[in-house]
């Protein structure tokens, strides 16, 4: 009897132990789970966030890099030798954009595409100064250009006021000039101042000495006009006038070997019009220029 209390009483103890061997086995094979399960979580955790770093910085970079793309396409096509930078500057562009992608895919650090940013950031501030430079030399010579166009401008001026004064100095001016009217026959030429007989006008003048004009011949051309403004003569013969650049109708014209000293000279028109009372007036002109001026009056 006492035997068999005993026996149940060691069957009881080893199936305790047995049940606590179990358990304790159940806790330690749990707590196993439960770490490599965290474990396990944790590094997916670590993981996910490093990609989000990751895609979060190269969000950032190709922000930079499209930024610093759009400036340069701003600028191109207005200078050869700024359209040569700007080709360098995309190509580093593309590398830098390739370079990020790359660190992306083969899951590199985060401080390694940070590192990229920063270059990325430089590079958009290499373009940006750039064009800022470029927009400055631009500015720069505008206004060199347009100082430039002023001083042409002005030179141009200056130079054709010299040429005007020049050609003016040219002239050869007429002087000391007397209008003398005749009634011409075969007999006799007799001076009159009576409009109904005057048949030739005769002008008698003084070439100036000019040391600045060409010297050789030059035709010296006399135009009369009379009491209504118009000219006497034939209305086929003309000059061309140097003032107005049109051609001129005149009365009588006399060649003459110019040597630019004083020279005397007299030009007769002889003509078969009836003169009528009123003032009248002759113009000299050399080679086409104005030289001088007389009125007359007939009666």
């Amino acid at each position: 009897m006492e035997t068999n209390k005993n026996s149940t009483e060691n069957s009881t103890k080893k199936l305790t132990i047995i049940v606590a061997s179990l358990l304790l086995l159940s806790l330690i094979g749990n707590g196993i789970f439960f770490s490599t399960h965290n474990g396990l979580k944790r590094e997916r955790d670590a993981t996910e966030l490093k990609m989000d770093s990751l895609l979060s910085v190269k969000l950032l970079v190709d922000k930079e890099l499209n930024q610093a793309k759009t400036e340069r396409e701003a600028y191109k096509g207005r200078n050869s030798e700024l359209d040569k930078t700007l080709a360098d500057m995309d190509s580093k562009l593309n590398d830098s954009k390739m370079q990020v992608d790359k660190l992306v895919k083969d899951n590199a650090s985060v401080n390694s595409l940070r590192k990229k940013l920063k270059e990325s950031e430089k590079l958009r501030e290499d373009c940006s100064k750039l064009v800022s430079d470029y927009i400055k030399d631009v500015e720069r010579l505008e206004a060199q250009n347009n100082l430039l166009n002023k001083s042409v401008n002005l030179l141009s001026q200056e130079l054709e006021t010299l040429k005007g004064k020049l050609e003016l100095a040219k002239n050869i001016k007429v002087y000391d000039m007397i209008v003398i009217n005749y009634k011409v026959t075969k007999k006799s030429n007799k001076p009159t101042i009576r409009a109904r007989k005057v048949n030739r006008v005769s002008a008698t003048f003084n070439l100036a000495e000019n040391s600045v004009a060409e010297s050789g011949f030059k035709e010296i051309f006399m135009v009369v006009y009379d009491a209504k403004g118009g000219i006497l003569g034939s209305q086929n013969k003309k000059f061309t006038n140097k003032s107005t650049k049109k051609e001129q109708v005149f009365s009588a014209s006399k060649p003459l070997e110019y040597k630019n000293e004083e020279v005397k000279m007299t030009i007769n028109f002889d003509t078969e019009q009836k003169l009528v009372k009123g003032t009248y007036k002759v113009e000299i002109y050399v080679d086409g220029a104005s030289s001088g001026k007389k009125d007359f009056v007939l009666r």
